[in-house]
C-alpha cells in the first residue's frame, strides 16, 4: 500500500529514524536527498540547490540549507546569500517556518523572506509517496 504524505512529515520521519543509530542509515539519508532532489526548487536564484543538515539529526526541528544567487537592479548576478530553513512542529498549523539570514540584513531581506516562506511553505506541503526502508537488503 502507498502512503502519501505532505513532504514536511516525509523528511520528519525520515530524520527521527537518523536519531534511533539505525542500521538503515545510508538507505534513509538517500531517501531523503532524493526527496531534497526531486522536490525542492534548483535555478531561478537557487542556483546551488538545496541540501538538509544531517550533522546533529533531530525530528524536532528539520534544518535546510538555501543557497541563493542575488541579483542586482540590472540583472546580474551580485554574490550569495546563504540562509538556512528551519521547520519546527506547531500545534497549530502543524509546522513553523523562519529563515535564519545568518547576519544578512540587505535591503531585500523582507522580500526575499516574504518570497522564501511562500516559495517553500507550498513545496512543504506537497503530498509525495513516502518510500519505505527495504528491510531485506
Amino acid at each position: 500500500m502507498t502512503q502519501m504524505l505532505p513532504i514536511y512529515k516525509v523528511l520528519a520521519r525520515k530524520v527521527s529514524l537518523l536519531e534511533q543509530d539505525s542500521e538503515f542509515y545510508d538507505q534513509v539519508e538517500t531517501h531523503i536527498e532524493n526527496v531534497i532532489e526531486n522536490h525542492f526548487p534548483s535555478g531561478s536564484g537557487f542556483d546551488a540547490g538545496c541540501t538538509i543538515n544531517l550533522d546533529n539529526p533531530k525530528s524536532t526541528k528539520l534544518i535546510i540549507d538555501i543557497p541563493f544567487h542575488c541579483m542586482n537592479e540590472d540583472g546580474y548576478y551580485d554574490g550569495w546569500l546563504y540562509p538556512s530553513l528551519i521547520i519546527t512542529p506547531s500545534l497549530t498549523y502543524d509546522y513553523d517556518v523562519r529563515i535564519n539570514w545568518r547576519s544578512y540584513n540587505g535591503k531585500y531581506k523582507f522580500l526575499l523572506n516574504e518570497y522564501f516562506l511562500d516559495t517553500f511553505s507550498f513545496l512543504l506541503d506537497q503530498e509525495i509517496e513516502y518510500e519505505m526502508i527495504d528491510v531485506e537488503g
